[in-house]
């Protein structure tokens, strides 16, 4: 059973209206095979375009060299981006494509600062929503691949935004479309995060679509996090001082859970956190931790568990058990669990038979077995044992 995290917060949209140079994605088998040629040779110059696409002049290949540079696909020395080893595998490739455009944008660390959520392209070739500009807030990062989260297939990217010489890039800030959900799982035992965000945009009326109220359908992506170090973190900041994690048997380490009869007999534990952080990946309103691996702390705090776990049985349906029995459920409370490392101690059998004085039956049902069996048990058997894997005949 997986530990895991459920975390979520809430994060504004901002939605704007810019004058932007802005790229697609698309198939582009030409350009992914040049990007292919770049990732056998080390890097990319005219030489090696004429011999990945034979029958290119002298110029087209300059043409070429330079037209991958603009698109970022590989740098003036001719070594592959990040965007040109993608180009490598899949031939997607950015398209540009200049205009005017509506953003929707969202900030958060977890996405590594501001991130494009949806764009949508306005044919109109004056917009007068651009007239008296607004200083832009957040500018997302330039060549940075985004997926629409409305439109899972779409794929675009910023190249650049045109402005004066000097000036800081400007539009215009639209009604804002509301708080957006961010919600992140962690899974502690696969090692593995995913996070997606969940809301609704409300887009105009354009070439491609009609106007009206659109839900978020993003598909989950990963940060760059170690849930095992953020968990060892959270243990420090947020849990009490007298827990403690073990990393090699991982196991959370903690006073005896009274009053918690699940925790008790699972050791597993989960509750809620508040106002929980990612290190470098920023802070959640609500978390749930699910299916944390329990350990007793200490010796005491071992046996006042296997003392619970004992009384459990014995209590909940009281049965006539011989001394032999009593060592036998015992063992069988304690074997295979947390508990067994710290050899708890089955009370001695006049200590068990006075701790139930007050239940007349539970009492009966372990002292008539030994006071009327047939040949008295050995003081051996009467006295306290320490729990042993083996098993005792």
């Amino acid at each position: 059973m997986s530990m895991q995290c459920d975390l979520s917060t809430t994060v504004g949209v901002e939605h704007l209206v810019v004058f932007a140079e802005m790229a697609v994605l698309q198939k582009r088998p030409e350009l992914g095979r040049l990007c292919r040629g770049a990732r056998l040779s080390g890097r990319l110059d005219e030489e090696a375009i004429r011999r990945a696409l034979p029958g290119v002049s002298e110029s087209g290949a300059r043409n070429l060299l330079r037209w991958g540079q603009s698109l970022a696909l590989w740098d003036s020395r001719g070594t592959l981006t990040a965007l040109g080893e993608n180009a490598a595998t899949d031939d997607i490739c950015p398209v540009p494509e200049q205009g005017v455009y509506e953003w929707w944008i969202a900030t958060h660390p977890l996405f590594g600062g501001t991130r494009l959520l949806h764009v949508e392209r306005r044919r109109a070739v004056r917009d007068g929503r651009l007239d008296e500009p607004d200083p832009l807030p957040k500018i997302p990062s330039v060549n940075v691949p985004f997926r629409s989260v409305v439109e899972p297939d779409r794929v675009f990217l910023l190249r650049d935004l045109p402005r004066n010489s000097g000036s800081a890039p400007h539009g215009k800030l639209l009604p804002p479309s509301g708080d957006a959900m961010i919600r992140c799982r962690l899974d502690f035992t696969a090692g593995t995060n995913e996070w997606q965000i969940e809301g609704e945009i409300h887009v105009e009326a354009s070439g491609r679509e009609r106007a009206g109220t659109r839900r978020m359908q993003m598909k989950a992506e990963s940060a760059r996090l170690d849930p095992a170090a953020v968990f060892v973190e959270w243990v420090r900041r947020y849990l009490p001082p007298e827990t403690r994690w073990d990393a090699v048997r991982r196991e959370l380490c903690v006073p005896f859970p009274d009053g918690n009869e699940q925790a008790q007999e699972k050791f597993l534990l989960s509750f809620p956190l508040e106002g929980v952080e990612i290190p470098g990946h920023g802070t959640f309103e609500k978390a749930d931790l699910r299916n944390v691996p329990l350990a007793p702390i200490t010796p005491d705090h071992a046996q006042r568990w296997a003392d619970a776990r004992l009384h459990r049985r014995l209590t909940t349906k009281p049965v006539y058990r011989s001394r032999t029995d009593v060592r036998d459920l015992f063992a069988s409370r304690v074997r295979g669990t947390p508990l067994a490392r710290h050899r708890p101690v089955l009370p001695s059998h006049d200590a068990l038979v006075k701790a139930y004085a007050a239940q007349p039956d539970v009492m009966w049902s372990l002292l008539a077995p030994v006071d009327l069996a047939p040949s008295a048990p050995g003081p051996a058997q009467l006295h306290e044992s320490p729990f042993s894997e083996e098993v005792t005949p």
